[in-house]
């Protein structure tokens, strides 16, 4: 079978499930850009999003992980034992080994950061399109090291940083708090500190002088601006 591109995605109904109201709304607005959306519908928690499945079919279910009562894990399991032929994308500012894992294990299709949404929605489609996953570059990093702990293979924790790090230390070199770089990339500071945390392992550094030192040998200071 010939692979689709945008163009030539059928008409889809997707429901976006987020507790934000304006991540929800906003999400909603850019997936209705597409012509190939024909509707999109939204809910706030994972009750009023299975009362929505009730009364309408989804081709894909966008799902936040982090929400009040029902979580997206919770959520996303329902809807994969009653609505099979949904396809789900987590869409989120999370991401926990385990739970990444957890939520591939189910047979979720697609796992976005929030903060790339815009760049990487599109992108998504094509790949569900065609019968394939779709993965957020950073995602995929912490997923290869998932499966293979899983399979008892060793991980070596590499080097190099991937977009999200590089991102997040050009902030540091312009000494913003994590309450600060939470703000500016839209995640929460707990997901800021986990960055932090791992940026220090991967390059084997203990201070924030060693952070500005290997952003001046790399060429990172305002490369954001």
């Amino acid at each position: 079978m010939k692979d689709q591109n945008i163009n030539e995605i059928p008409k889809l109904n997707v429901l976006v499930v987020d507790d934000h109201p304006f991540q929800c709304s906003g999400l909603r607005s850019m997936l209705l850009e597409y012509n190939f959306i024909q509707s999109c519908d939204k809910a706030f928690d994972g009750e009023a999003a299975l009362s929505m499945f009730t009364k309408n079919h989804y081709d894909f279910a966008f799902v936040d992980v982090e929400m009040p009562g029902m979580n997206g894990m919770e959520l996303s399991k329902i809807i994969r034992r009653k609505y099979p032929f949904t396809k789900i994308i987590v869409l989120t500012g999370f991401e926990k080994p385990e739970d990444i894992g957890v939520f591939f294990d189910m047979g979720v299709s697609a796992y976005l950061l929030k903060c790339y949404a815009e760049v990487e929605i599109a992108k998504a489609f094509v790949a569900l399109a065609n019968g394939e996953h779709f993965i957020s570059e950073d995602i995929q990093e912490i997923y290869d090291a998932y499966i293979k702990k899983k399979k008892g293979i060793e991980v070596k924790q590499k080097g190099e940083l991937t977009k999200m790090e590089t991102k997040i230390v050009t902030l540091m070199c312009d000494q913003l708090t994590s309450e600060q770089i939470s703000y500016r990339m839209g995640l929460s500071k707990s997901t800021i500190d986990t960055y932090r945390k791992r940026i220090f392992k991967k390059l084997k550094i203990v201070n924030s002088i060693g952070i500005a030192i290997y952003a001046f040998k790399n060429g990172l200071f305002n490369s954001h601006k």
